[in-house]
């Protein structure tokens, strides 16, 4: 690894950070390369190595949140998970909330992302069946171990004064790019069909492969 991503991997930082271990060190160059963006032409070393570091916060969390729950994760769990010591990762985040925020933003923006890349496609009505059974395999069954996590945010999002603005978003935004494609009342159908499924695969553990969410989205288009 090189570059801004893989800086202060290799040694303590100056606000006493550790080096992440050999498989965090993988899977987090793929999350920065693929999530988020490099610090901004001219930002200075110091607050990139801050940014670097609240990168590496949000991994860590998202990450035991896959393994335990919201619920059970504490910010020593972080600090130790990240690599980012105690006192650097409460100057970052000053409670939970405060953290788990921009967790379940950046649950949120990796959904739409991929929602908008199987939706946006300039295709038509005819095709949103497809489009949208492939988007429920991809996050489902491709992308399960990031699922349960997802979930986890998105509830606390909607169970916590000040946080249901991220939920209602994720919600908001789908719709709109649905609208695109299907008239008010089908779309409103088929975005709650999406958001119950992603549910239930979360809760219960279901696959739903492209082959078995098709004949549900038909069954919505053919009734609008």
């Amino acid at each position: 690894m090189g570059g801004w991503r893989s800086c202060m991997l290799d040694k303590l930082d100056p606000m006493g950070s550790k080096p992440l271990g050999p498989n965090s060190v993988v899977r987090y160059e793929m999350f920065m390369s693929t999530t988020l963006s490099p610090p901004a032409h001219g930002m200075s070393k110091r607050d990139a190595n801050a940014l670097n570091r609240r990168h590496r916060i949000i991994l860590s969390a998202h990450e035991l949140a896959r393994e335990n729950g919201v619920a059970g994760i504490s910010f020593r769990d972080i600090s130790a998970r990240s690599g980012v010591a105690l006192g650097s990762l409460t100057y970052h985040y000053k409670d939970r909330i405060d953290l788990f925020r921009d967790v379940a933003v950046f649950s949120r923006d990796r959904f739409l992302e991929r929602f908008t890349a199987a939706v946006d496609s300039g295709r038509g009505e005819e095709d949103l069946a497809q489009d949208l059974a492939n988007l429920l395999e991809l996050l489902t069954v491709t992308h399960r171990e990031q699922l349960f996590a997802d979930y986890e945010f998105f509830l606390y999002c909607i169970n916590n004064d000040g946080l249901e603005d991220i939920a209602a978003e994720w919600s908001e935004r789908s719709m709109q790019l649905l609208l695109k494609r299907a008239n008010e009342a089908t779309a409103d159908m088929l975005n709650l069909l999406v958001e119950g499924m992603i549910l239930h695969s979360a809760k219960f553990d279901r696959l739903f492969p492209a082959q078995v969410a098709r004949p549900m989205f038909e069954k919505v288009l053919a009734s609008g």
